[in-house]
């Protein structure tokens, strides 16, 4: 069973769509020092949910905080120790050059945006396109 929940806070919006075992999450705006907490809230409840793998779609964030880069690498951190992992996908400029900048480029996953695999609402619109196929 798929969930979907849709959230918004300061500065940011989010949108979470979640699995038994994997969790997407959408970051559009900015992450700063007033809406990391909120993100931090959200990743530790899919990872008390029991999610092995989140991956933070990172194409709508304009900007990025020290604040937010904290929220990452612990959230991986925290992953890595259940067998787990965070993948950061398709981070805009600006945020792979903050990764860069303090190290956290060789430590976290990042997909790219020239990455063939399927970001969240590729999927959806994938999974529709073949339930209607099966239906008709």
């Amino acid at each position: 069973m798929v969930r979907f929940a849709t959230m918004v806070a300061p500065c940011s919006g989010r949108r979470v769509t979640s699995e038994p075992l994997r969790s997407w999450v959408s970051l559009r705006g900015e992450l700063d020092v007033v809406s990391a907490p909120h993100l931090q809230e959200i990743l530790d409840q899919l990872c008390r949910n029991g999610a092995l793998e989140i991956v933070l779609d990172l194409s709508g964030l304009e900007f990025v905080s020290a604040a937010g880069l904290t929220v990452f690498h612990r959230v991986a951190d925290h992953l890595r120790a259940a067998g787990g992992q965070l993948i950061l996908h398709r981070p805009r400029l600006l945020a792979r050059r903050a990764l860069s900048i303090t190290g956290l480029d060789m430590v976290l996953t990042i997909r790219l945006a020239g990455d063939r695999r399927l970001d969240c609402d590729q999927l959806r619109r994938r999974r529709a396109v073949l339930t209607n196929r099966v239906r008709g």
